[in-house]
């Protein structure tokens, strides 16, 4: 079977869509000739609303070749559109479950794809892309307004926008795009595909070479693939595309490391971003932002399965919140065991529920209890 379309379930989903979930088709992105910004493509009429009626949804992770462009080179456009001109010309490879996810998973392992599968399937398929899906007015330069891009166009938490502003600080990112950042979970779950885009890409600022290696130690690629992890409702696998050339590859369901041990550019310029004159800003830690949000993923795995009675499933994704949720400033609330029934004892909820560490000395999951040394309190988690 082909078709990893999200199964339908009498379940809600417990993680909702907090901002409308914005595609592109294949075919218009195949049209481009570079990756365009989310307000351009509205302007342009070829952005469209996901509905549950869309069969075929293609979520695109991939780590940012610049700091201010996704894609300086134009190697990742290239490698997407080259793998969708083979899918319709019906000659892109197979893809299957690995050995050991076929080993341990049974009957439940994602199915593989055929080529004419391929040529199928991209006919309906839309494109979710966080440069063309999610808006970008803060990381774009218009009417002379000076914007600083970090990493990723999820990365609310580090977009610094001003304009002439002297104050000493960075307000908080707009509503329109926390939302949308919120929202990553609910578009993993509402994909019927999950491709890594990595092709050997040279980064900007540094040199060095962006692939598959580099896109495992990204912070945010981590969280995307966590929520890709934790799907309540499908099994839909991740595909790694390395070239428009290269052979598609599978990867095995559970390699994935913690969200909180990932590379943050945030961490990694001190939480401070220089603009004109000499002057710093700080800028506040993504860790803080992704550790509620990964938090509250957890508890609705964790959540779906006290409801379905699975209480091996429980069990499991209980005892592995901790390595999850590592070098994240969080610390849990009611945290206790879900009984034999499947419910927990004491009356409590069969999931420990988490806080958001506000303050210094309190426990952080995987590190110390308070900032020391210079770092931010969430970095202090991870040294």
């Amino acid at each position: 079977m082909a078709d990893h379309s999200p199964a339908s379930s009498s379940e809600d989903p417990l993680l909702e869509m907090e901002f409308p979930m914005w595609v592109i088709s294949a075919d218009d992105l195949l049209a481009i000739d570079h990756l365009t910004p989310h307000e351009e493509l509205m302007e342009q009429g070829k952005l469209v609303q996901f509905t549950p009626e869309m069969r075929h949804v293609f979520f695109v992770s991939h780590q940012w070749t610049s700091l201010s462009e996704p894609d300086h080179g134009g190697e990742q456009l290239a490698a997407l559109q080259g793998c969708f001109e083979r899918m319709r010309r019906g000659v892109m490879p197979p893809v299957s479950a690995t050995y050991s996810d076929r080993l341990t998973m049974g009957e439940i392992a994602p199915a593989g794809t055929t080529a004419e599968d391929w040529a199928r399937i991209v006919r309906d398929a839309y494109v979710w892309m966080d440069y063309t899906s999610i808006p970008q007015r803060h990381a774009m330069d218009h009417s002379g307004r000076h914007s600083f891009r970090l990493e990723h166009p999820s990365d609310a938490s580090i977009s610094a926008e001003f304009s002439g502003r002297t104050d000493d600080s960075v307000g908080l990112p707009d509503d329109e795009l926390q939302r949308a950042v919120n929202s990553i979970p609910a578009y993993v779950e509402a994909a019927s595909h999950f491709f890594i885009l990595c092709p050997p890409a040279v980064m900007k600022s540094t040199g060095h070479v962006c692939n598959l290696s580099t896109w495992f130690h990204r912070g945010w690629c981590r969280l995307e693939q966590q929520a890709l992890m934790l799907q309540t409702r499908s099994r839909v696998p991740a595909i790694v595309l390395r070239g428009p050339e290269a052979t598609p590859l599978m990867l095995p369901m559970c390699f994935i490391a913690p969200v909180g041990m990932g590379d943050f550019k945030c961490c990694a310029r001190n939480h401070m971003i220089e603009r004109d004159g000499g002057f710093s800003l700080p800028i506040p830690c993504d860790k803080q932002m992704i550790g509620e949000l990964l938090g509250r993923m957890l508890d609705a795995r964790i959540e779906i399965a006290r409801h379905r009675g699975d209480v091996d499933e429980v069990r499991l994704w209980s005892s592995l919140r901790p390595f999850y949720l590592r070098g994240l400033p969080v610390e849990y609330d009611n945290l206790v065991r879900p009984s034999a029934s499947g419910g927990s004892k004491g009356g409590k909820t069969g999931s420990g529920r988490f806080r958001t560490v506000g303050g210094s000395g309190k426990a952080l999951i995987g590190g110390a209890g308070s900032a020391s040394g210079g770092l931010c309190l969430p970095c202090a988690a991870s040294a």
